[in-house]
């Protein structure tokens, strides 16, 4: 059993990470694997304005079934088995770290970040210089609706948008340092998109 979470701010390429390692070679050969991506893990429940105790169980409900699926796996019969390719994995886009970072406190996560730890789940999180910000998010603007850049010129314009995600990734490392789950940071400021894959899959090691 072997999970792995994307997180990072806006713009640090989480989405180009997550559909190129669904694109892989070695994930392509896992028999069985559960991919959900941030559209689940956040957004589904981002214009409610949600509470902590709506995060928590949105979050609550996907470890569920993280834990669930692992149960029927180690007792069946494949529970010794050494072929990698037959044990589950997970590839989850923004999980427990996103919504604490909108909570500004990691500590109602904690239990959750324990649960992963048992299920051998481990984390990525992509970084950027903060130089770089304002025009990775403006980048953003080509490739997204007009409602996306409401959004983001919401905050002040582009300087007080780029200013709110460097603080928010601030807070994001200060959160990995409280987690239970190994942890590697990768800074994405040079897009070198194909090294950073291959990073990623020798730290997973699936």
């Amino acid at each position: 059993m072997s999970g792995l979470i994307i997180e990072g701010v806006c713009a640090t390429g989480k989405s180009t990470i997550f559909n190129n390692l669904i694109d892989s070679n070695l994930y392509r050969l896992k028999k069985s694997k559960i991919q959900l991506n941030e559209h689940l893990t956040e957004r589904i429940i981002e214009n409610i304005n949600p509470t902590l105790d709506q995060r928590i169980n949105l979050l609550e409900k996907y470890v569920d079934m993280f834990e669930e699926v692992s149960s029927h796996f180690y007792n069946s019969r494949f529970r010794d088995t050494k072929s990698k390719e037959i044990i589950p994995c997970y590839l989850v886009e923004r999980f427990h770290f996103t919504h604490a970072i909108e909570e500004k406190s990691f500590d109602s996560f904690k239990n959750i970040d324990d649960r992963l730890k048992k299920l051998n789940f481990k984390v990525i999180v992509l970084s950027m210089e903060k130089d770089c910000i304002k025009d990775r998010l403006e980048d953003t603007f080509k490739r997204r609706n007009k409602m996306w850049y409401n959004y983001v010129m919401s905050f002040g314009g582009i300087e007080g948008a780029s200013k709110r995600y460097f603080n928010m990734q601030e807070r994001l490392l200060e959160y990995i340092d409280k987690s239970s789950l190994p942890v590697k940071i990768v800074n994405t400021t040079d897009m070198k998109w194909d090294k950073y894959i291959n990073e990623i899959e020798e730290f997973w090691d699936i």
